[in-house]
């Protein structure tokens, strides 16, 4: 059986958590394709391919060393170590601040449902690595977002809910 490749990737405007998502579609591809059992240089140039122009440029700029800082070359660089290079390069683009901006302006949609309104708020804070606060922001969110006003009067205060 044969599954269908994520889409190229493209950072767009949220770099850190589109790479995230990318990678996470990337290594469950490789799984469903049993492509982790194949020779590391197929696995290797899977990945570029997979990629995409935006991703093998990125690609071709990295240089890959051990812990002792010597330059790894073939069967020594691994899918693993790729996605990891990745993973770090894109690190510093998350922004607490804006991810707390979007969380609290999110708002329910007219044709959306409680249920689904919910997990986006989800979605969002996890992405966001909100930590201890996400719960309480989570709350503050939904109350805040939703679109029904019997909805929010029959819905507990904010201390009440945990």
């Amino acid at each position: 059986m044969s599954f269908k490749q994520p889409e190229q990737f493209n950072p767009g405007e949220y770099c850190a958590q589109s790479w995230e998502k990318w990678r996470q579609s990337f290594e469950l591809f490789m799984d469903a394709e049993d492509l982790n059992s194949k020779p590391v240089r197929r696995q290797r140039s899977t990945l570029p391919y997979v990629l995409g122009p935006i991703g093998l440029e990125l690609y071709n700029t990295f240089v890959f060393v051990d812990e002792e800082g010597e330059k790894l070359a073939g069967d020594a660089i691994s899918v693993e170590i790729i996605l990891d290079s990745f993973s770090q390069h894109y690190k510093p683009f998350k922004n607490v601040t804006y991810a707390r901006y979007k969380l609290f302006s999110e708002k329910q949609k007219v044709d959306q449902t409680i249920d689904e309104f919910v997990t986006i708020l989800k979605v969002l804070a996890k992405e966001w690595e909100l930590g201890a606060l996400t719960e309480d922001l989570m709350t503050h969110c939904i109350i805040v977002g939703v679109l029904d006003e019997k909805l929010k009067s029959r819905l507990p205060n904010l201390d009440q809910i945990k």
